[in-house]
C-alpha cells in the first residue's frame, strides 16, 4: 500500500492483499486435500495389486496341484488298462487251451 495514497485506497489495497492471501491459503489447503486423496488412492491401488498377485499365485498353485492329480490319475488309468489287457490275454489263452483240450478229448471218444 502506498503511504501517500488516501487511507481508503490503502485499506482497499490491504483488503485485496488479505483476500489474495486467503485465496492462496484456500488453494493450498485444497491442494493438500487433493494430495492426501491421491496418496490414499495410491495406497489402495497398491493394496489391490498385492491382493490380486496373491490371489493369482494361489490360483496358480491350485491349478498345478490339479494338474498333478490329473497326471497321477492318468498314469493309474494307463496302468489299469495295461493290467486289464494282461488279464484279457490270459483269459483268451486259457479259453483257447480249454477249448483245445476239449476238442482233443472229444476226438478220442468219438
Amino acid at each position: 500500500a502506498d503511504p501517500e495514497a488516501p487511507v481508503s485506497e490503502r485499506l482497499e489495497a490491504i483488503e485485496r492483499a488479505v483476500m489474495s492471501a486467503m485465496g492462496c491459503r484456500a488453494e493450498r489447503d485444497s491442494a493438500r486435500e487433493d494430495l492426501e486423496h491421491l496418496r490414499k488412492a495410491e495406497a489402495e491401488r497398491k493394496q489391490a495389486e498385492h491382493y490380486l498377485r496373491e490371489e493369482s499365485r494361489m490360483q496358480q498353485e491350485a491349478l498345478e496341484e490339479e494338474r498333478h492329480r490329473c497326471r497321477t490319475f492318468e498314469m493309474a488309468l494307463e496302468q489299469a488298462k495295461a493290467e486289464i489287457d494282461v488279464v484279457q490275454t490270459q483269459l483268451r489263452l486259457k479259453t483257447t487251451a480249454v477249448s483245445g483240450s476239449a476238442s482233443i478229448g472229444r476226438g478220442r471218444y468219438c
